[in-house]
C-alpha cells in the first residue's frame, strides 16, 4: 500500500473490494464459558490461530488468540478448566463486511493484528479476516509488475540482490 501508486482502475477496484466479498476464513466459534483447555484443543485441531467467543445469538463477545494464550495462560496460575472469558480480549475491534480491503488491511497493520473478526450491523459474526488471507489474496490477484515493485520506488539497486 505505501509505496504503491494506484494508476489503473483495475488496481483501484482491487483495493476497493469489500471484505465480505472475499473468501473469509470460517472462524472457530466457542460459546462463552468454554474452558481454556477446550479452546486450545479446538485451535490445535483446526490449525487456527484464534477463536471467537460468542453468545447464544452468535453475537461476538471476544476473541482469544494463540498470542493471548501464551501471555495469559502458559506459565500462569490460571487453570485450564477456567472459562475462556477470563483471558479473552473482550469487545475486540471488528470490521463490517462492507469495509474495503485497503481499510481492513490498514487496521491489521496499524494495530499489529493477525486476526480481525468480520461482524455485520446486527453484530452477527460473518467470518474472520486474517493477515495470511489478505496476503494470499494480494498474491493471487495483483499483477506481477505491482508485486515486484520495491518498497520505495525512489530506491535503485546498486548491486545484485544477495551479493
Amino acid at each position: 500500500m505505501a509505496g504503491i501508486e494506484v494508476n489503473s482502475s483495475e488496481e483501484t477496484s482491487f483495493w476497493s473490494r469489500q471484505v465480505g466479498a472475499m473468501r473469509l476464513q470460517k472462524p472457530a466459534i466457542v460459546p462463552s464459558g468454554t474452558s481454556i483447555t477446550k479452546v486450545v484443543m479446538i485451535l490445535q485441531d483446526k490449525h487456527y490461530g484464534a477463536a471467537l467467543v460468542a453468545d447464544e445469538k452468535n453475537q461476538l463477545l471476544g476473541i482469544i488468540t494463540i498470542h493471548d494464550l501464551m501471555l495469559e495462560f502458559v506459565g500462569s496460575s490460571v487453570s485450564g478448566d477456567a472459562p475462556v472469558d477470563l483471558i479473552m480480549t473482550k469487545d475486540p475491534i471488528t470490521v463490517p463486511p462492507e469495509m474495503s480491503l485497503l481499510e481492513a488491511a490498514a487496521v491489521l497493520h496499524k494495530k499489529g493484528f493477525l486476526h480481525l473478526p468480520v461482524v455485520d450491523r446486527k453484530q452477527k459474526i460473518r467470518g474472520i479476516l486474517t493477515a495470511r488471507r489478505v496476503m494470499n489474496f494480494v498474491a493471487e490477484n495483483l499483477p506481477a509488475d505491482v508485486l515486484n515493485l520495491p518498497p520505495d520506488s525512489q530506491i535503485t539497486a546498486t548491486q545484485k540482490a544477495g551479493g
